[in-house]
């Protein structure tokens, strides 16, 4: 097994990247998937920003993401700040989104409203 270091945005194999370090302070990477409906971007736990980790994405590849999924760290967040997420990601064409574990249960009602 080759083990890299990564901290700039990479290309791992045919159409699958990682975003590389994206946030100050915790910083996480995404997988990147290049697919033909646009880029599929699957986050661990999105302590940055999945505004931050998205705009990683779509810098890097230059295409649009069709699919966000993952945990968005939104538990515990004011309903006014995941309401500027949705536009956010709205604004930028995401189309699809799937949400995991630390998304909190009011984030996840509120995109399930949109």
């Amino acid at each position: 097994m080759d083990v890299k270091m990564v901290g700039a945005p990479i290309q791992l194999s045919d159409q699958v990247f990682s975003s590389g370090e994206v946030g100050d302070g915790i910083r996480k990477q995404a997988l990147i998937l290049n697919t033909a409906k646009g880029l599929v971007v699957i986050t661990g736990c999105a302590h940055p920003g999945v505004v931050k980790v998205v705009t990683r994405a779509q810098q890097h590849l230059k295409r649009d993401v069709y699919l966000a999924m993952g945990g968005f760290h939104l538990k515990g967040v004011s309903a006014s700040e995941i309401q500027g997420t949705i536009i956010m990601l709205q604004e930028m064409g995401v189309k699809k989104i799937a949400l995991s574990h630390c998304t909190g249960e009011m984030a996840m009602a509120l995109f399930r409203q949109v």
